[in-house]
């Protein structure tokens, strides 16, 4: 089984490749399959995207509904602050690629973000 490393390797050659307008088309479904096969080795099993949120740079992922057993098997979507342990349900994927962005649900997070607008000699912007 290839590696992580080499998994990771060959998404930024694609990518670079793809930005480029050199990437062949037949090769974007494999590409997917790499990125969500890279994601679930590294974030568990139904983490469909993990970024960093925009405004305290902590650790977020989203998983598939119903693959944490911690959460019930219900619809939603779920959405984890992985530097605090916060998480929220959402109806849908698009709402939860949202909420990766935004500090508001998560308290601590929200707390450092206002923390550091409090802190910041320019102001709130």
């Amino acid at each position: 089984m290839t590696g992580r490393r080499e998994v990771r390797e060959t998404i930024r050659a694609a990518e670079k490749l793809q930005r480029r307008g050199r990437l062949n088309p037949a090769y974007l479904p494999r590409l997917r399959e790499l990125r969500a096969w890279l994601l679930e080795q590294e974030h568990g099993t139904g983490c469909v995207a993990a970024r960093r949120c925009q405004a305290t740079g902590a650790l977020r992922q989203l998983y598939r509904p119903g693959t944490q057993a911690d959460h019930g098997e219900d619809e939603h979507w779920l959405v984890i602050c992985a530097a605090h342990g916060t998480c929220v349900s959402v109806d849908t994927r698009r709402r939860g690629e949202l909420a990766i962005a935004e500090a508001e649900w998560c308290d601590e997070c929200q707390e450092k973000y206002e923390a550091a607008v409090r802190n910041d000699p320019r102001g709130a912007s």
